[in-house]
């Protein structure tokens, strides 16, 4: 049994994941969640983290990850130099990498 982490008022922002150092297969650029433990996170910000294969910002395996609400127009997504406001929390899996849709 795992255990549990309750983030509040939390940031964990620009980490990455190479594949190969620290990560050896470059999941969970933020954070990482394993062996049946839980995760809350209320009033934190978790964005921006890159990783090499999935989960830029978090990458979970058999864990319970509870995520707050994005506060509207907060946090500005920085990977494509947009300045587009985060909205939302998206898949970024291996075979289905999160990009921003175009801008044209």
């Amino acid at each position: 049994m795992g255990g549990s982490l309750n983030a509040a008022g939390s940031e964990i922002t620009r980490n990455t994941a190479t594949a190969g150092s620290v990560s050896p297969s470059g999941v969970g650029g933020g954070m990482v969640v394993t062996a049946q433990a839980s995760t809350v996170f209320t009033d934190s910000i978790l964005a921006n983290n890159l990783a090499d294969t999935e989960g830029h910002d978090f990458w979970a395996d058999d864990a319970s990850v509870s995520l707050c609400d994005i506060p509207a127009e907060t946090v500005i997504y920085e990977a494509d130099g947009n300045a587009q406001y985060i909205d939302g929390w998206y898949t970024d899996a291996s075979d289905k990498r999160y990009t921003l849709p175009s801008m044209e």
